[in-house]
């Protein structure tokens, strides 16, 4: 887990080399964008820290950070959890300890949505045993469901559920929301 930025930058340099991500990463671009947005390097940190093995992936050219854990649900503290703080203050019987949308906003991240999963997976052989929740769509989420994808089969796929359901083997990943790199 790193715990200064130099951990961090050392963190994200390896995982860059041994991973199926982005191979030139200008390095001296990231250390300065982290060291003049302490925003940045805060939630950076923090998704390292929870174990969710930050890395830059390349999507439509921009590079972003997005957790690549190969497991969302071995994520501390990111499982057993609802969509929302809706669905967790109507969940009246056994309700979850809380929801992925809360714990994405107090770090200041977005939870993937459909399209940032189907690429993840497209890089990488993520969640084959677990789930993830994912961004929902307003539309779907009026209608009292959430969505959620895994890797099954060898291909990635995307599902519903309500959004008060919760399981141990159902995480969550983020994504930076700040600048592109």
């Amino acid at each position: 887990m790193a715990e200064t930025l130099d951990d961090l930058l050392d963190n994200l340099a390896h995982r860059q080399e041994t991973g199926q991500f982005v191979k030139q990463v200008d390095w001296d671009a990231v250390r300065e964008r982290l060291v003049n947005d302490d925003e940045a390097t805060r939630l950076l940190l923090a998704m390292d820290e929870a174990g969710g093995e930050p890395a830059l992936v390349q999507n439509e050219g921009a590079l972003r950070f997005f957790d690549t854990a190969p497991e969302a649900s071995k994520i501390p503290h990111r499982k057993s959890l609802c969509y929302d703080e809706e669905a967790h203050l109507n969940r009246k019987k056994n309700p979850p300890t809380g929801d992925v949308v809360t714990a994405a906003e107090k770090l200041g991240a977005h939870l993937l949505d459909e399209e940032d999963y189907l690429f993840l997976q497209s890089v990488g052989d993520f969640d084959l045993k677990c789930s993830c929740w994912l961004a929902t769509p307003a539309d779907v989420r009026k209608l009292g469901g959430a969505v959620f994808g895994d890797r099954r089969f060898g291909r990635a796929f995307i599902y519903h559920n309500t959004a008060d359901c919760y399981y141990a083997s159902r995480g969550y990943r983020l994504k930076d929301k700040l600048r592109e790199v």
